[in-house]
């Protein structure tokens, strides 16, 4: 018979119950289990069959089931995964009974109201409720969640969803770093901007089509931290550029600021139930990028880029703007803007497309603009613009970018431009067209007093010293001479040697 000693037994003894454990944490608890049977029971319709799998056994371990994520090491549900699934019904408060759950997407459903009970989930880290038929109140009880990272109410299209009287209780949610409320009516909310820079872990901002009340003239300053890396007001109904001017001011850290019309909004993905806390997500976002439109991915967070084309912008382009010196995009074309372009826009040094197309822009072009090196995109087209084309390395290569402005003179349009005509800017360097596109340097009265007096001090200076003082004109003549005699003397040494060595060889 074979003996097993001390120390094998215990070994063993030890091994058992890690396969125990690790069987035990495979199966998820009972009271879990029912909660999400309870859950599946309130869903009325299920179109894709997605709690197919709920309940299919008796003994079946919920957390094989789809759309559910457990820990790997204690086996609670931490993770709700249900989007896309057309689900219909209440979402049941039995969640409650799921203790751990951090993680809870019903984002592209049918339900239709949002619980209140959602604010007692005080473990959640994720909650995407995106493109579902709510209609009521968004719950105040949502600023309990203290966890929450990550929070999506919006929507593809205007819903009847909105806030009442106050968005104060999202300054409560001190951890939370994505806000996405597109759609969602926030016209009777009048601290919503004071709300929201509360939050000073907030890296995107989505607020697209927003019923947004008109800005407070109180408000001057905003916290610079709250931005808000991206900013997405796209066609908030923001007619004024007072607004602009509060970010603008602050947000020096400022990278993706996008207020057009265009709808497509950032996705997000999370890839798997593993580990719930992790962030894995990436955003994606379609822009217009000198001209065209393209898809840039995990790379936006390099990009520094303002986009307000396409609303009902009326005023002036404020100077502040010229302050963002590493902004490598601004598109605010299709708007109402009046006044001149900055005289300061060549500071934007980074700039490497500008978009100021459909405006009613009037005044000279900034002869600062040709100092933008980098620019590779321009479009000034259909505005008011007068004057001459700054000269410079980027500026006449943009043959339609002047279009719709009928007073532009200049390179590279056929129209000729002379300095005299009124209207017309000074150019960069203060150089000027004229007859037959060629090129002269008008200088002014200084220089030619300058160029002058420097020629006749530099040229009597010496010459008339030499035609007054003989003793001076006699040697500076013996010193032409006696340099005359040393090369006449150096190249005839030189010649007899390369003759001697030529017969030599």
């Amino acid at each position: 018979m074979m003996r097993i000693c001390g120390s094998d037994l215990r070994w063993l003894l030890f091994l058992l119950i890690i396969v125990q454990y690790l069987n035990g944490s495979r199966s998820c608890f009972e009271n879990e289990r029912n909660a999400l049977l309870s859950f599946k029971h309130t869903i009325i319709s299920d179109p894709f069959s997605s709690l197919s799998s709920w309940g299919a056994s008796r003994d079946d371990d919920c957390c094989k089931w789809k759309g559910i994520g457990c820990d790997n090491t204690t086996g609670h549900v931490v993770a709700l995964h249900l989007e896309h699934e057309g689900l219909q019904g209440e979402i049941s408060p039995s969640l409650l009974h799921l203790p751990f759950l951090n993680f809870l997407d019903l984002s592209s459903n049918e339900f239709e109201t949002i619980p209140s009970f959602i604010g007692s989930l005080d473990k959640l880290v994720y909650l995407d409720l995106f493109f579902n038929n709510f209609s009521g109140n968004v719950p105040p009880h949502l600023g309990n969640i203290s966890t929450l990272k990550y929070l999506d109410l919006g929507s593809y299209f205007y819903s009847p969803l909105k806030v009442v009287d106050t968005l104060e209780w999202i300054s409560h949610l001190s951890s939370l770093e994505y806000l996405n409320m597109d759609y969602v009516d926030l016209h009777s909310v009048s601290d919503w901007l004071q709300s929201i820079t509360k939050l000073s872990l907030l890296r995107t901002l989505s607020l697209s089509s927003c019923l947004l009340p008109s800005p407070p003239s109180s408000l001057l300053h905003i916290n610079s931290s709250t931005l808000l890396e991206d900013l997405s007001l796209q066609d908030g109904n923001i007619a004024t550029f007072p607004l602009l001017n509060l970010w603008l001011n602050q947000s020096y850290f400022l990278q993706y600021l996008d207020l057009s019309d265009d709808e497509r909004m950032p996705e997000l993905y999370f890839d798997t139930f593993e580990d719930p806390m992790e962030e894995v997500f990436f955003d994606s976002e379609w822009l217009i990028w000198k001209g065209i439109e393209r898809e840039y991915g995990k790379n936006l967070k390099f990009m520094k880029f303002i986009d307000l084309s396409s609303n009902k912008l009326v005023g002036e382009i404020p100077i502040e703007i010229t302050d963002l010196h590493m902004l490598n995009s601004l598109n605010l074309s299709r708007n109402k803007l009046t006044g001149s372009i900055p005289d300061k826009i060549g500071q934007m040094s980074s700039l490497e497309s500008l978009d100021l197309s459909n405006n009613q822009l009037s005044g000279a072009i900034p002869f600062s603009m040709a100092s933008i090196s980098f620019l590779a995109h321009l479009d000034l087209s259909n505005n008011n613009l007068s004057g001459c084309i700054p000269l410079g390395p980027q500026l006449q290569g943009f043959t339609e970018a002047y279009q719709g402005n009928s007073k532009l003179r200049g390179p590279p349009l056929q129209t000729k431009c002379h300095r005299d005509e009124p209207g017309n800017a000074p150019q960069q360097g203060k150089i000027d067209e004229i007859e037959d596109d060629e090129y002269w340097i008008i200088w002014d009265f200084d220089f030619f007093v300058s160029m002058a007096l420097g020629f006749i001090l530099g040229f009597w200076g010496v010459c008339g010293t030499l035609i007054l003082k003989r003793s001076w004109r006699h040697a500076y003549f013996q010193f032409l001479e006696d340099k005359k005699e040393n090369i006449f003397t150096a190249i005839l040494v030189y010649g007899a040697k390369l003759k001697r060595g030529m017969g030599a060889s």
